[in-house]
C-alpha cells in the first residue's frame, strides 16, 4: 500500500484499525467501499480487521475479492490463508500458503500456516518435516515448534512432543494453547508434577480456560487422583 496515494478517508480508518479500534475501522472502511467497491487496499484491509474480529467468515470473501484483484499481493495470499485457518478451510488455505513457500522467500508465517493445514487433515508426517526444515530458518518461532509437537504427539512420540511444546512455552511464556499441549504430553509420559505445574501457571493467569481445565482433570485422572480429577472436570463444565 503505498501510503502516499491513498486517500485521506482510507488514512483515518488505517489509524482507526492501528489503533485497535476495530469497529470504528469497520464502519469506515465500508464507508469507503460503498462508493469504491473494487478497491483493494479498503477490501483486503475490511477483510482483515473483520478476521481479527473474529468474524472470518465474513473476512473471507472480502479477503477473495482483494486477491482477484491484485493477485501478486502476499500480504493479501498470506492473510486470506490465515482468514481460511479462522474458518477450518484447511483444504482451501494450503494451497495459498504453497503459493508463498514457492516463492522463494517464504514467511515464517506461511511456514506455520501450512504445517497448521497438515497436521489439521492428519497429515502428521508432513507437519513435522516442513516444522523442523521451518525452524532451521526461523529458530525463536514458538508457533512453528507448537506444531511440531502436534505432529509428533499423533505420532506417538510424546517425549519429543514435550521437548518441542516446552521450547514453545520458552519462547512464548503467554501462549496457552502450547502450554495446554505441554500439559498433556507431559501427562502422555507421567511426569504428572510438571504437568501439573504447567497446567496450574496458566490457570493462575486464565482461571477460566476451559482447555487447561479439561487438561489438568485429564492429568488428575490419570495419576489416580480421582475426587480432584470430579472437582476439575465439574469446574470446567460449569464454565462452558
Amino acid at each position: 500500500m503505498n501510503k502516499t496515494t491513498i486517500s485521506p478517508a482510507l488514512q483515518s480508518a488505517l489509524r482507526l484499525h492501528q489503533a485497535g479500534r476495530l469497529v470504528e475501522a469497520v464502519v469506515a472502511y465500508r464507508g469507503i467501499l460503498a462508493g469504491s467497491p473494487r478497491n483493494f487496499d479498503v477490501l483486503h484491509m475490511l477483510g482483515v480487521a473483520l478476521t481479527q474480529m473474529g468474524k472470518a467468515a465474513e473476512g473471507v470473501p472480502l479477503l477473495r475479492q482483494a486477491l482477484a484483484l491484485n493477485p501478486s499481493s502476499a500480504a493479501c495470499r498470506l492473510n486470506l490463508g490465515n482468514a481460511l485457518l479462522e474458518t477450518r478451510s484447511f483444504a482451501e488455505a494450503a494451497p495459498l500458503f504453497r503459493a508463498l513457500i514457492a516463492s522463494g522467500q517464504p514467511s515464517e508465517a506461511a511456514l506455520r500456516g501450512l504445517a497448521q493445514c497438515f497436521n489439521e487433515q492428519e497429515q502428521f508426517t508432513d507437519a513435522a518435516i516442513l516444522a523442523r526444515q521451518a525452524l532451521a530458518k526461523f529458530p525463536n518461532s514458538a508457533g512453528l515448534y507448537n506444531e511440531l509437537g502436534r505432529a509428533l504427539i499423533k505420532q506417538g512420540q510424546p517425549r519429543d512432543a514435550a521437548d518441542a511444546y516446552r521450547k514453545a512455552v520458552a519462547l512464548a511464556p503467554d501462549f496457552v494453547q502450547a502450554a495446554c499441549n505441554l500439559g498433556n504430553a507431559l501427562t502422555e509420559i507421567k511426569a504428572f508434577d510438571e504437568a501439573e505445574a504447567v497446567l496450574n501457571r496458566v490457570l493462575a493467569k486464565h482461571p477460566h480456560n476451559v482447555q487447561a481445565l479439561t487438561n489438568l482433570a485429564h492429568m488428575q485422572r490419570t495419576n489416580w487422583q480421582a475426587e480432584k480429577a470430579i472437582e476439575t472436570a465439574e469446574a470446567a463444565l460449569r464454565i462452558n
